[in-house]
């Protein structure tokens, strides 16, 4: 799922300073501070782009991640409005309000605030992008009433070069890659996990978690504590820190096979199996104030036996749930729910594949189109996904296609954006291995890439999340390693997947898993934690922002010196032309990873070309 910004109609997904051009003229001294080239991409909630057109943007720095002081302002309007073509946006910052002279000097620390006008009825609330981006382009450079010598004047626009705090506990050396994490830095790139945090004292299944903001999600199960009532909680996040509010009954009676999806910050639905109503599938709408939760009445969209329903997010106001309907025969099928307030109203029943159907999962594509990955019992149960266009509540189904051709089990889908799609499942032809395929979608076609093995072992419970449109996360319970909860993040790139390296976040059996993206660098599992009595457990995790490379090394609370953009000349036995790619524990690599570093130009230099 990608985050939503209040209920916004569009979302902005900005990157990190991608380009930092520094306008110095031949005289250094009288130059000054100049422009910035920054760059990023805005696409609403499902992945699709806002037409073609100019949009007002305003651009603030702050000098804190939340609330702080404003340091610095500058409007694009009318003539200076920035254009936005499929999706991409460039300004230059300080073109129209110069940088103060002594910005970078007195801010240690600054953080970007981006807003775009996208309906053209000024700024709301509701169109700022969240969370404040770290503005890493403060380097030596800028503060160029320093430079006494043309010496230093070509090394402040060979490397950009700004300060940091290592982190508590961490160390680095130079030529490291570093990441930003939690306002601090550390090798990487990494995956830091927080701790654990119960969310059910008793033993809890059929989970699944659904991000509601950046900082705030439900999770939604059966408490097995409590008769297996159909239950859910909210979880606010504060860095790696999760506190929860109280348990709230949606279905008092055995509820299984739930699924979640966020309608908008406040608002979500769950699908689910009542037990206590025949196991008829049914919905209900939940209500978020804080971290209170306002059930409304319960819906029941198949009067049959429901399996593996399910729910994904069309737009604030509708839904799809996907299900096999054991009332016809198990066929797949589908089921729009129009929301008004609580309530809910539902369409026809659709089928999407007239065959015994298991292990659904749906995923949007836009607010009238969506792809549901499953697998197809009397097809050798092989993995296969199909496309439904929605008009009203009336869905229209495309050709089905098979990513996999052996029995696939426990399929996740995620949306990257409105045309591509990624599925992981556990593929019982390849000895069960976690594995992962990409999805391109043209009208009702879907074209499959190559299938990747993200885990070499049995691999269970897997979900997946997107974190943007070329990466995801999977958590998942690995049998190769005792069963322990695990994480890693793939990167895509047409429809080829390269995996960055598998982080362990519960060492005990782990199941029931389920992924939520909160950001574009955090995520929350939420799972059974065998070790802790089936406990329903939750755990954040941040990926932090690959940010460059030291140039000197630090230990614990120190600050050190870190090369942004340029060239990093503290390396060896480099091969000139390749790509180098970072690695947790800091070094380079030649093999893909999920996070690209730069390209090697001498033996001892890498010209950096980070992904952030």
């Amino acid at each position: 799922m990608i985050k939503r910004e209040k209920n916004s109609e569009y979302l902005v997904f900005i990157t990190l300073v991608l380009l930092a051009f520094f306008l110095f003229g031949f005289s250094i001294y009288a130059a000054g501070p100049g422009t910035i080239t920054y760059q990023g991409t805005v696409s609403d909630s499902v992945g699709a782009i806002p037409p073609d057109t100019n949009y007002a943007m305003r651009f603030t720095l702050f000098n804190a991640l939340s609330a702080g002081t404003q340091k610095w302002q500058e409007l694009h309007t009318g003539g200076n409005a920035v254009p936005v073509t499929k999706g991409c946006f460039s300004a230059e910052l300080g073109s129209i309000s110069s940088f103060p002279a002594t910005l970078f000097q007195d801010n240690a620390n600054l953080w970007l605030e981006v807003e775009v006008d996208l309906n053209a009825n000024g700024f709301e609330g509701t169109e700022k992008y969240s969370p404040r981006v770290p503005f890493t382009a403060a380097p030596y450079a800028f503060q160029s009433d320093r430079a006494t010598t043309a010496t230093f004047a070509q090394s402040a626009l060979k490397n950009l070069i700004r300060n940091f705090v290592v982190a508590s506990g961490e160390s680095v050396s130079a030529g490291d890659v570093v990441v930003f994490i939690n306002e601090n830095v550390k090798k990487g790139p990494s995956r830091d996990f927080g701790s654990e945090y119960v969310f059910n004292s008793a033993s809890t299944s059929y989970i699944c978690a659904a991000a509601l903001s950046n900082t705030k999600f439900v999770v939604a199960y059966g408490d097995f504590g409590n008769s297996w009532y159909g239950t859910a909680v909210v979880g606010a996040v504060s860095g790696n820190t999760i506190t929860y509010g109280s348990e709230y009954v949606y279905n008092s009676a055995d509820t299984r096979y739930i699924s979640a999806a966020a309608l908008s910050n406040t608002k979500f639905v769950v699908a689910y199996l009542d037990f206590g109503n025949s196991g008829y599938g049914t919905a209900v709408v939940g209500e978020v104030s804080g971290n209170t939760i306002t059930y409304g009445s319960k819906y029941v969209y198949n009067s049959a036996s429901t399996w593996h329903p399910s729910a994904a997010a069309l737009s604030a106001t509708k839904f799809v749930v996907a299900y096999g309907d054991g009332g016809n025969s198990q066929y797949g099928t589908a089921v729009v729910g129009e929301v008004s307030g609580n309530n809910i109203t539902f369409g026809s029943e659709y089928v999407y594949n007239s065959a015994s159907t298991d292990f659904i999962s749906a995923t949007a594509l836009s607010s009238n189109k969506f792809v549901v990955a499953y697998q197809d019992v009397e097809n050798s149960q092989y993995g296969t996904a199909v496309v439904g266009d929605v008009s009203g509540n009336v869905i229209t189904f495309g050709s089905e296609y098979v990513y996999n051709s052996a029995t696939t089990v426990y399929n996740s889908a995620a949306t990257l954006y409105n045309t591509k799609f990624v599925v992981v499942y556990y593929d019982e032809g390849n000895s069960w291995y976690g594995t992962a395929v990409v999805g391109d979608v043209s009208g009702n076609v879907i074209t499959f890439g190559s299938e990747y093995v993200y885990n070499s072992a049995i691999t269970h419970s897997p979900s997946t999340a997107a974190l943007s449109n070329t990466k995801f996360v999977v958590a998942y319970r690995d049998f190769g390693n005792s069963q322990y909860g695990t994480a890693l993040v793939g990167e895509v790139s047409g429809n080829t997947i390269t995996y960055g390296s598998e982080y362990v976040y519960n060492s005990v059996d782990t199941r029931s898993v389920s992924a939520a993206a909160l950001s574009n660098t955090k995520f929350v599992v939420a799972y059974l934690d065998l070790g802790n009595s089936s406990y329903g457990t939750a755990v954040v995790a941040d990926l932090g922002i690959p940010l460059g490379i030291a140039d000197a090394a630090a230990s614990s609370g120190e600050t050190v010196p870190v090369i942004l953009h340029g060239i990093s000349d503290h390396h060896s036995s480099l091969v000139p032309g390749a790509f180098y790619y970072g690695q947790p524990d800091g070094s380079l690599t030649a093999t893909a990873t999920d996070t690209r570093v730069g390209v090697a130009i001498s033996p001892t230099e890498l010209l950096l070309d980070i992904e952030r």
